[in-house]
């Protein structure tokens, strides 16, 4: 009888111990790839999971619906923890790209994400050129001397016209593009921006049609 007892005791207590783990059950990542372009949308998901994170080989523009427009490195995993149901498109990308996802309760190490210092944005450069010259790479720097590194930055085309850029390299008519009236943002470490226009549009101006550029830490 007493051995009856206590093994009903045992198996109350092994009960209560499943019952209190299962909150914290260990679950394991979820890969997919999904095809992208600016007409084949990804539907974002957490597949269950708290994080969701995407990789490319290729340096994408996405489109987040109505939350604008978010810049994805190459060769990195991003965290990308949006609104599930977002319908995601890649910018300009007329053919299907791969799109590797993977969602996980767990923070990837290099995982990168839109995290801003406190100390507010870095000064520009004050000899950076107050507007684009046509058809020319245009350099925009910051700090005293020009050669301050900004981990963050916002690109913004105010402008009529589509504009051309690239981080550290010269941009050309080649170069990835912002459509009018776009904001994108850059989770990068960025020495100089560069800004290619067939246009003359000032920089970080007082008028309304202009290019906006910030730089933070």
């Amino acid at each position: 009888m007493i051995a009856e007892v206590e093994s009903e005791k045992i198996i109350r207590l092994l009960e209560r111990l499943v019952e209190n783990t299962k909150g914290i059950e260990k679950r394991f990542p979820l890969d997919q790839v999904v095809m992208i372009s600016a007409t084949t949308p990804w539907i974002l998901d957490y597949k269950e999971r708290r994080n969701t994170y995407v990789y490319s080989a290729n340096a994408l523009i996405l489109s987040l619906e109505d939350m604008g427009t978010f810049y994805l490195p190459s060769n990195a995993w991003v965290n990308v923890n949006f609104i599930i149901g977002m319908r995601v498109v890649a910018i300009g990308q007329t053919a299907n790209v791969p799109l590797f996802v993977r969602c996980s309760d767990d923070e990837l190490i290099d995982a990168r994400y839109l995290q801003s210092s406190p100390i507010g944005y870095v000064p520009a450069y004050a000899s950076n050129a107050a507007a684009l010259t046509s058809s020319t790479d245009y350099l925009f720097k910051w700090g005293a001397s020009g050669t301050n590194q900004v981990n963050h930055l916002m690109l913004q085309n105010n402008t009529t016209v589509n504009l051309n850029f690239d981080l550290d390299v010269v941009a050309t008519a080649g170069s990835p593009v912002l459509l009018p009236g776009q904001t994108v943002f850059f989770d990068v470490q960025v020495l100089i921006l560069h800004l290619f226009q067939a246009g003359t549009p000032n920089v970080n101006g007082n008028t309304a049609a202009n290019i906006v550029v910030r730089g933070w830490l």
